[in-house]
């Protein structure tokens, strides 16, 4: 199986709409993040591959998922404005942990998929002797047995 390559979008968290300066600025600001050669040489290559050529950019604007934001103003809004994210990051973890270990369960899956029979309310009196003892005793008509 061939590995998934990442769009250079992606690889920079910008909009298919960011002008050649906004790729540049990313590119360098994210590499100036990180001490990783790797990772510098591929926000490198990703600016390389948009700004080469007008073709090779439009082939990636083309398998970038439509609408793509990676850019949330509003959460960066909000975190400037409480100096906090809106939730805490431990908390979904552990309730990530908890929906996987127990909603998710093998036991809850199988009660959601199969639900349980149905209970008579009521049981007629059975007669053991009532039975066919042998092959030959059973009536050809199925009807005989729910009467």
């Amino acid at each position: 199986m061939k590995k998934r390559t990442k769009n250079p979008y992606e690889i920079l968290r910008l909009s298919t709409t960011a002008t050649v300066h906004e790729l540049i600025e990313r590119s360098r600001e994210l590499a100036d993040e990180t001490m990783d050669r790797t990772l510098q040489a591929e926000y490198v290559q990703a600016v390389d591959s948009l700004c080469r050529h007008p073709l090779e950019q439009a082939y990636h604007q083309f398998w970038e998922p439509a609408g793509t934001r990676y850019d949330d103003e509003a959460l960066e809004g909000f975190c400037g404005r409480y100096r906090a994210p809106p939730f805490r990051a431990d908390a979904l973890n552990n309730r990530v942990k908890q929906f996987v270990e127990q909603e998710c369960s093998l036991e809850n899956l199988y009660h959601l998929a199969l639900p349980p029979l149905p209970v008579p309310a009521r049981i007629a009196p059975f007669n053991l002797h009532d039975l066919p003892s042998s092959d030959s005793e059973i009536p050809d008509d199925d009807r005989a047995f729910f009467r």
